[in-house]
């Protein structure tokens, strides 16, 4: 038996209608990635599905081109997604703007320092999709804490994932985004779909609002104790060392900036000082939480 003949048998006859046909499913998703490239990337024209294919897990990884950046992650909420990957225009005009360069300035970047500064938008992508996703009536439980990271766990390599590529139009060229769902999980989860939606076809706009509005509420957020900041050049940034001493001379215990992570970069919500409490280092508040950060927070 060819290996060609065994992954067909693995996959049996390739996406089934329920699949193919979940509307709400497939509008959701898309929405997702016109979100997150909206905000991240400033991408006006919508992403385009320009592929749908099912594979086990092993073929999933394998094709994976050199240059190409994924991030894998336990199946994450009732859905299955289990990785997204970012082709290598996309992966430097992520780069570019995190470190406000052009994308000539990153192109000669090593994949290993692209890797590590796209983590955070992979991780913006994957809360999009998350809050896109649990933010109706459809099966999911929008009290749910996701934890929003990635970590070592590649894909099962006998288990089948629905691979699925978006095109992104760059300034640069078209980029590619693809997401990788758990098959079974995701079959689950339409079903859970299908089977709410039709009890809940009276839902007003206002309750969806309010749905949306809680799973952003109880969403998990990284907040950062800031001692200083340093300006370097994006050259300077790529030739420090280990063992090499960057001085912080603006530095103060007492002027600790409180600083998350959004969808946007990272953005300072306060300040506070250093200091001791239950034998352990904390940050007292010295400053209400920014009113731009909290009217933004309501207005979601």
């Amino acid at each position: 038996m060819t290996n060609i003949l065994r992954k067909k048998i693995a996959l049996s006859t390739g996406i089934p209608p329920s699949v193919q046909n979940a509307e709400v499913f497939w509008g959701k998703l898309l929405n997702a990635v016109s979100a997150w490239s909206l905000k991240g990337l400033a991408l006006d024209a919508e992403p385009q599905i320009v592929r749908r294919e099912l594979l086990i897990g092993e073929q999933a990884q394998t094709d994976q081109t050199e240059d190409e950046m994924i991030f894998f992650t336990s199946p994450c909420f009732d859905c299955g997604l289990s990785g997204v990957s970012f082709s290598k225009p996309v992966s430097l005009e992520c780069a570019a703007r995190r470190m406000l360069q052009s994308v000539e300035d990153v192109r000669e970047s090593s994949n290993v320092f692209l890797g590590l500064i796209c983590e955070e938008p992979a991780m913006t992508l994957k809360e999009s999709i998350r809050i896109h996703l649990t933010a109706s009536s459809d099966g999911f439980d929008a009290d749910a804490k996701i934890n929003s990271s990635f970590e070592n766990q590649p894909l099962s390599p006998s288990s089948r994932y629905l691979e699925i590529e978006f095109e992104l139009p760059l300034e640069s060229g078209a980029g590619q985004v693809k997401c990788f769902f758990e098959f079974n999980t995701l079959k689950t989860y339409l079903a859970a779909q299908d089977s709410d939606g039709e009890q809940n076809e009276q839902v007003t706009e206002i309750n969806k609002e309010g749905i949306l509005h809680k799973s952003v509420q109880m969403s998990d957020i990284r907040v950062r104790g800031v001692i200083d900041r340093v300006e370097m050049s994006f050259g300077d940034c790529t030739r420090l060392k280990v063992g090499q001493i960057l001085p912080l001379d603006t530095a103060n215990q007492n002027a600790i900036v409180l600083a998350v992570d959004t969808v946007s970069g990272s953005t300072d919500i306060s300040n506070g000082m250093l200091g001791v409490w239950k034998q352990n280092r904390a940050i007292k508040l010295n400053a209400p939480i920014s009113e731009n950060f909290v009217r933004d927070l309501a207005a979601s």
